[in-house]
C-alpha cells in the first residue's frame, strides 16, 4: 500500500467538486484511487511573485509540521500526502464536512455553557491549517503572524514568543465562541469582516498591549470567566 507520507502524483486522485477557494488556491473534494479514501485536496495557484514564494515556504513548513503530528489525534486533520515538482503543488488532508467553527457560531449564535454538552456529540473540532506553525527551538520567533485581533501583547511589542502565544489566541477564540464577538471593542477585524489589517492596527496595539479590562457578559459562569482571564493574560507566564 502506498505510504500516506510520501509525495503523490496528480493521477493518484479522482477530483470531485470545489469545496472552497482563496487567494492561495482551490480546495477540491477528491478520492485517492488506490485506497478509495476521500480527502480534501488543496491545490496552490502557480505564481512567480514574491508573496507566492513566501506562501510556498509556508506550504513546505506546513507539510513538515503535519508529518510529525500523530494522525490518530482527534483534534487535527489527518495528513495524507503532498504533490510536489508538478505544475501544481498541493496537499491532501482529511475531508472534514461539518463546516467551520465560524459557520457554527454565525448560524447558531454564541455557544451557551448549558448547551455545550450537546455539541460534543456532533464530533470534534479539528485544526486544519498549519501554514503559520513553527518548531520551537532555543531561539524563539519574534515575527508577527496571524490576524491582528488574536495576536498576544508580546507579538505587538516585538518580543520573542513561545507556546504561550497559542494559549492567548485560544482565549480570544473561546471568548468569541461564547459571546459572539471579539474581546476588544474597537479591534474587531476577524477574517469574516473582510477588513484590511491596517484598518484597526492602532486600536489593536492600544487595546491589546495596555491593561484594558475585558468585559465579561453576566451569563458567563465564574469558571468560564476565570479560564478566559488566564488564557488572555497580558503576561505570558501567567497563562
Amino acid at each position: 500500500m502506498q505510504s500516506l507520507t510520501q509525495a503523490l502524483e496528480p493521477s493518484d486522485f479522482a477530483i470531485g467538486e470545489i469545496l472552497g477557494e482563496g487567494k492561495f488556491g482551490i480546495v477540491w473534494e477528491a478520492q485517492q484511487v488506490l485506497s478509495q479514501r476521500h480527502c480534501a485536496l488543496k491545490l496552490f495557484k502557480k505564481d512567480e511573485s514574491v508573496s507566492h514564494v513566501l506562501e510556498m515556504a509556508e506550504f513546505l513548513d506546513e507539510i513538515n509540521v503535519l508529518k510529525v503530528l500523530d494522525p490518530s489525534f482527534p483534534f487535527i486533520v489527518r495528513y495524507d500526502g503532498f504533490l510536489a515538482d508538478h505544475p501544481v503543488k498541493g496537499i491532501a488532508l482529511e475531508l472534514v464536512t461539518g463546516g467551520t467553527l465560524l459557520d457554527k457560531v454565525t448560524n447558531t449564535g454564541p455557544l451557551r455553557e448549558p448547551d455545550a454538552r450537546f455539541y460534543i456529540s456532533d464530533g470534534h473540532i479539528k485544526l486544519t491549517d498549519f501554514g503559520l506553525a513553527t518548531f520551537l527551538t532555543h531561539k524563539l520567533p519574534n515575527s508577527p503572524v496571524g490576524a491582528l485581533y488574536i495576536r498576544p501583547p508580546e507579538m505587538f511589542l516585538g518580543k520573542p514568543y513561545g507556546y504561550e502565544a497559542d494559549w492567548y489566541s485560544l482565549g480570544v477564540a473561546l471568548y468569541e465562541i461564547v459571546t459572539g464577538y471579539p474581546p476588544f471593542v474597537g479591534c474587531e477585524c476577524p477574517i469574516h469582516m473582510h477588513l484590511p489589517d491596517s484598518y484597526c492596527l492602532r486600536d489593536c496595539i492600544r487595546l491589546i498591549t495596555l491593561e484594558v479590562e475585558i468585559n465579561y457578559p453576566t451569563h458567563l459562569s465564574k469558571d468560564c470567566q476565570n479560564l478566559l482571564r488566564l488564557l488572555m493574560s497580558k503576561h505570558p507566564t501567567h497563562r
